[in-house]
């Protein structure tokens, strides 16, 4: 009778059941966060560059058959759509580092840098999308790239840094008539 008592007493789980269960979730979600984290910033990144697209033609059309971009920068305060957020003090990314555009120092034509972009997945989805505009030039980081460059050179220079995964980068748009 004694051995029937004890085989019918349920029996919990021990604190070592649940720190393996722990310790495997914990190496779960330690694949699966930095690919969502990832792709989160990769789509915000590809939502700025649509919006920076906008906005260079919204410059276009108002400075068409000038030869002066004088006040490019208030242009671009004023017209920066979503998801920039306009601030008294100027127009932020979804990052949230200032934007500046501004008269180009030489030529005719304009510029517009565009800070905090996270290295990887996220710079090379916002050059995809700036490409699709007619800037003339892209300077990420130090590496200066044109239109016409192959997807191979963006990637590259958009490459995460393995010692450095939280590198970021700043992108420099020209545009010249």
């Amino acid at each position: 009778m004694k051995n029937t008592l004890r085989s019918s007493v349920k029996r919990g789980f021990t604190l070592v059941e649940f720190m393996v269960v722990g310790v495997l979730i914990a190496i779960a979600l330690s694949q699966i966060l930095p690919k969502f984290l990832g792709n989160k910033d990769a789509s915000n990144a590809t939502a700025d560059a649509v919006a920076i697209n906008s906005v260079k033609a919204n410059i276009d059309g108002q400075y068409q058959g000038q030869l002066t971009f004088d006040g490019v920068d208030e242009v671009f305060n004023d017209t920066a759509p979503e998801p920039l957020k306009k601030t008294t003090s100027g127009v932020y990314n979804i990052f949230k580092k200032k934007i500046v555009f501004k008269k180009a120092t030489s030529g005719i034509g304009y510029t517009g840098t565009y800070p905090g972009l996270p290295k990887g997945e996220a710079c090379v989805k916002f050059m995809e999308q700036l490409k699709t505009s007619d800037w003339n030039t892209f300077k990420v980081g130090t590496v200066t790239l044109k239109t016409t460059d192959t997807p191979n050179k963006f990637t590259t220079a958009c490459k995460k840094d393995p010692s450095n995964p939280k590198a970021v980068v700043s992108v420099e748009m020209n545009y010249l008539i």
